[in-house]
């Protein structure tokens, strides 16, 4: 069996090694900020900051700057991200809590009740610092390894709490894991207290398909995989992500308008990305905020 291991890794690395996704998307690939050749890992995420959320260590390390602003409803999210030579770094308010891509929202029951009824986006009150710096890079740029280190900053508790995360990418495949901290914060509640985050993430990058698999759990029962996949067809994106959910969160019937007890749910993300020039692209998502809501992507590449 190891042989066979060996020499698969040998095949990868040789018939992938200089393997240009550019050759088939054209979102992005003329920058470096937030193309799928510049990400490392987690390529077929449709939003680039839920890469980076997902494993700091996806920040590119190659020049360039991206920008992303997601708008729902009167609701802004924007990610920043800058590429320098071997280092990258990225800032986001959307700290991975309450959407598609992330884990469950830590927030009242009445509060989830109300903010879902009336499809209102959750506030995280959070901040996400985030920067990654590439350890090693093989002469061919066949294999590397890149460190990513993530501080989530919490408005009401002040405190900015750690976490770091590792990515080995081989020709199309790569690997990642990220180990993080955070706060579990309700006004006025006794039940406040840190939470443990873990992620792993892995995915391959096969000409036109880009593939991936991430699991991401934390220390109250809560836990997501997702199942995504994006088809990079010229100056489209065609994205589609399956959710499948472990948790105490109660699940909205929006037929009956009543909330049941349910440890599973199940959810479908559907997207569509277009570059209309070279340094800028737009995005229409469907279910992002897990309302089967319609929601719309602005990216700046440069």
């Amino acid at each position: 069996m190891y042989r066979i291991i060996i020499l698969y890794i040998l095949f990868v690395s040789n018939v992938f090694g200089a393997y240009d996704p550019c050759k088939f998307v054209k979102v992005g690939c003329k920058s470096g900020g937030a193309s799928p050749k510049r990400s490392s890992g987690s390529r077929s995420l449709p939003s680039k900051g839920d890469a980076y959320s997902l494993n700091p260590a996806n920040i590119p390390v190659t020049p360039g700057l991206g920008i992303g602003v997601h708008y729902y409803d009167d609701h802004y999210d924007y990610s920043l991200v800058k590429g320098f030579k071997r280092f990258g770094a990225a800032i986001s308010p959307n700290a991975q809590d309450g959407h598609f891509f992330g884990l469950p929202a830590y927030e009242s029951g009445s509060n989830y009740e109300y903010r879902v009824r009336n499809e209102e986006v959750y506030d995280s009150q959070k901040f996400a610092f985030m920067t990654a710096l590439n350890l090693y890079e093989s002469k061919k740029k066949t294999f590397q390894i890149n460190l990513g280190l993530v501080g989530k900053y919490h408005e009401k508790v002040k405190k900015l709490r750690p976490g770091a995360g590792l990515l080995f990418q081989l020709g199309p495949l790569n690997f990642g894991y990220t180990y993080y901290e955070d706060d579990l914060y309700i006004e006025g509640s006794a039940l406040n207290r840190k939470k443990i985050g873990h992620n792993f993430n892995a995915g391959i990058l096969l000409f036109f398909l880009a593939l991936d698999y991430s699991y991401a759990k934390d220390n109250i029962d809560n836990n997501v995989q997702l199942y995504t996949g994006s088809l990079l067809l010229g100056r489209f994106i065609l994205s589609y992500s399956h959710r499948y959910e472990r948790s105490t969160r109660t699940l909205y019937n929006a037929w009956t308008d009543t909330f049941e007890d349910q440890r599973v749910k199940k959810e479908d993300f559907y997207g569509v990305q277009v570059a209309l020039f070279d340094h800028v692209s737009i995005g229409v998502f469907k279910n992002y905020y897990l309302f089967d809501e319609y929601s719309y992507l602005l990216t700046l590449h440069f």
